[in-house]
């Protein structure tokens, strides 16, 4: 479980044992617009590139910033919903086909300013190839896409660009298709909802790419309702890594093209709170602050849901994590 301790302020706190502690999957009616949220972690995320993260926290920080061609549903329960996708996606299990529909009124945020297309999931998904990018779920979950062998024998050969996979195939601008050979396998769709699905702009970020590891991810460009401010060229000017992400509204996002209703303006996210016991007492105590990444004490825990309990939510961590261990080895 992912514990949220979220400090509104004002007003005395009440003394009861009966909150409610469910995550909430809509805003309130009364929900303000606007204002700064500070996000306390002990950590950091691992990168901002939505084809190399893999923490929690990155993942948390990519669904503010990226959007992928599907999403799974904000309410409780199983199910996608379409996010760049103009639509559910047309699935021919038989024939080995997935085809998407992109839609047309969503566009990067600066410097790259331009609508998406079709070609920018296409090299989203071969840039995972790369040694630079070295993304772990490719191979796992679109593996048998046709040429895909082939794919990862020229990424091994020529590390500098990002190799064609021959079956995920621009059918037009706004028409992306997935060529699998057989049968299209389980989890192939929902894995799009995944970051290594969001959209890359091939004639920005290859040049960054040429590199190991890639510098993408300290130029990374938004698609969705927030991002990373940044120079003219590209240059993240509100990351500082170990220390603070600044995430400000996305000026070319549109709200009538997304589910997410990003009420807030901006979100500060500060990293290196050790001591959770003093950051969540901050928090409580506070205003506008939630916790990012630590786990509560039991004794934070007992005294946010006694004399705080509007301020404290048990939220489904939505991750599995996994530790190797050589069993022909005793501890």
């Amino acid at each position: 479980m992912v514990v949220l301790i979220g400090g509104c302020g004002g007003g005395e706190p009440s003394s009861t044992t009966d909150g409610d502690f469910t995550p909430r999957y809509e805003p309130p009616a009364n929900a303000k617009r606007g204002g700064a949220l500070r996000v306390l972690g002990s950590g950091d995320v691992d990168s901002l590139d939505p084809g190399s993260l893999q923490n929690q926290f990155a993942v948390m920080v990519s669904f503010a910033t990226q959007r992928t061609l599907i999403s799974p549903t904000p309410n409780p329960g199983p199910g996608m919903i379409p996010d760049l996708a103009d639509g559910p996606p047309e699935v021919d299990r038989a024939r080995g086909t997935v085809d998407f529909q992109i839609r047309d009124d969503v566009r990067f945020a600066p410097p790259v300013s331009r609508r998406i297309g079709a070609d920018d999931f296409k090299y989203a998904f071969e840039r995972g190839l790369l040694p630079g990018v070295a993304n772990g779920y490719l191979r796992t979950y679109l593996g048998t896409l046709r040429g895909f062998g082939k794919a990862v024998r020229q990424a091994r050969s020529d590390t500098t660009n990002a190799p064609d996979i021959s079956g995920l195939e621009v059918v037009a601008r706004d028409r992306l298709r997935l060529r699998f050979k057989g049968k299209v396998p389980p989890l192939a769709v929902e894995s799009l909802s995944l970051p290594f699905g969001a959209p890359v702009p091939r004639e920005y970020a290859e040049k960054f790419d040429a590199e190991i590891p890639s510098t993408y991810g300290q130029h990374v460009v938004s698609s969705g309702p927030y991002m990373v401010p940044n120079d003219a060229d590209g240059n993240l000017t509100g990351y500082s890594p170990g220390s603070e992400i600044e995430l400000v509204r996305n000026p070319t996002w549109d709200s009538h093209s997304d589910f997410r209703p990003a009420l807030l303006d901006s979100i500060r996210i500060e990293s290196g709170y050790t001591n959770t016991g003093a950051a969540s007492k901050r928090i409580l105590t506070g205003q506008s602050e939630i916790n990012g990444d630590f786990a509560p004490e039991p004794v934070v825990l007992k005294d946010a849901a006694t004399e705080f309990p509007e301020q404290l939510m048990m939220v489904p961590a939505g991750a599995v994590l996994y530790a190797a261990m050589n069993t022909t080895v005793e501890p």
